[in-house]
């Protein structure tokens, strides 16, 4: 198989989410912060991580057996004289302009809630924002360049910006884009179910991510309490986002199809 930009593209944002949860997953509890601690004695906190990655390799493998929704994808032709009756070739396509669209608007919501202070507090520090599931969105919607503006924009204004916009892009933008790519010909009475586990499990990774953050290096909570911070605002936290994503999704569907359909890959490897 060629390997083109398309497919360096995913193995980058694989490996480049792979280091990420290793890093803070390893390297914060382990040496850095207990340095009488081997690396290695803190592997316990890639579970999570590992678990999610197993439940998005699962929903794919049922989304390549599922029906698939019929799409007819007219060939235009070209009728030049150096390629008579051929596919036409054009530029490759970073961002169109419904990806613009779609990476301002829900980017200018996602800054404006948080900027407006409406973010809903479990306890702290755990919070909610919606900026999270409008991120969500748009990054299926628009793929790689979207993934990594929505994690900037959605991430602003919030205390904990960094950690926010590193977890935005490495936990929950480029897992969903590559997880929802796998599902989105699938009909619909599937898909919406797959894309609500793949968004749960995406958001648990994201609060595993987060909190391991703030025990470490922000020292907002003592490191003998991650498990149980986690067992109280992760499965709320995680099945509201979950929810608000799969209903939006299937809103936008109803009344603007093709909105939020992903073609980026489909581009990237000269296909569309």
């Amino acid at each position: 198989m060629r390997i083109t930009v398309g497919h360096a593209i995913v193995i980058i944002m694989i490996v480049a989410c792979a280091v990420y949860a290793a890093a803070i997953s390893i390297a914060f509890p382990g040496y850095l912060y207990i340095p009488s601690s081997p690396w290695w004695s803190h592997l316990w906190t890639t579970y999570i991580f590992l678990v999610t990655w197993v439940v998005l390799g699962i929903t794919a493998l049922v989304a390549r057996f599922a029906p698939k929704e019929k799409r007819e994808v007219p060939v235009k032709k070209s009728t030049g004289a150096s390629n008579p009756g051929g596919e036409e070739k054009r530029a490759r396509v970073w961002i169109t302009s419904r990806e613009a669209g779609v990476i301002a608007a829900f980017g200018a919501v996602g800054f404006a809630w948080n900027a407006l202070g409406l973010i809903v507090v479990f306890f702290p520090p755990a919070s909610w924002t919606l900026s999270n599931p409008l991120a969500y969105i748009g990054a299926i919607a628009t793929g790689p360049f979207g993934g990594i503006i929505l994690g900037l924009t959605s991430a602003l204004m919030l205390y904990s910006m960094l950690a926010d916009i590193l977890d935005w892009i490495f936990t929950i933008n480029f897992p969903a884009m590559l997880a929802y790519w796998a599902i989105k010909d699938v009909i619909k009475p599937i898909r919406y179910p797959l894309l609500f586990i793949q968004s749960f499990f995406i958001m648990q990774e994201d609060v595993w991510a987060w909190s391991i953050w703030m025990a470490f290096p922000f020292k907002l909570f003592p490191p003998e309490t991650l498990w149980s911070f986690n067992l109280i605002p992760i499965v709320p936290w995680s099945l509201l986002n979950a929810i608000i994503i799969t209903v939006i999704v299937a809103l936008v569907d109803q009344f603007a199809p093709g909105l939020l359909r992903p073609t980026w890959f489909d581009r990237y490897i000269g296909k569309a």
